[in-house]
């Protein structure tokens, strides 16, 4: 999303991050997301993503197994978008990522036409702000804070 929306909108984003962002489909996304899908329906995922969706949880998790599955989705591609983003780009991947590789991280950085810096988690997957928080949030205050010393 982030980086959909500095491509859409360059003259109002600053700078932008991207965490274990997709901007094309691979086949290990899918079958990280049929994965996913068999443990909400036993019942653990489903209890864990309680904790942040409350009543809504089925919602939500149906809405984004759904759609990526949907096979239309296959065809999913916003690497075209990438040269537009003209803004320096912080990039944050875990290397453990179930849903992406490199190829993703790869992608991008060959993509935006602005700096880009890459964030590698080893040890880290799909979720690197609660895998790896306080690394994450210290690259994330020291990339903002290099942004906003150029205003």
């Amino acid at each position: 999303i982030a980086l959909l929306f500095a491509a859409a909108y360059p003259g109002r984003v600053r700078a932008a991050i991207c965490e274990a962002a997709h901007v094309l489909i691979e086949e290990v996304c899918l079958t990280g997301i049929e994965a996913a899908r068999g443990a909400y329906e036993r019942g653990e995922l489903r209890k864990a993503l309680h904790r942040y969706h409350g009543a809504n949880t089925d919602l939500a998790f149906r809405g984004w197994c759904d759609t990526w599955l949907r096979p239309s989705r296959r065809r999913w591609n916003v690497e075209a978008e990438l040269p537009h983003i003209t803004c320096p780009t912080l990039i944050v991947q875990g290397m453990d990522d179930e849903y992406a590789t490199r190829t993703q991280v790869d992608a991008i950085a060959a993509g935006v036409a602005g700096l880009r810096e890459i964030l590698w988690l080893p040890g880290c997957g799909h979720v690197p702000h609660h895998q790896a928080r306080d690394i994450v949030l210290a690259s994330a205050a020291r990339f903002i804070e290099q942004q906003c010393a150029t205003l």
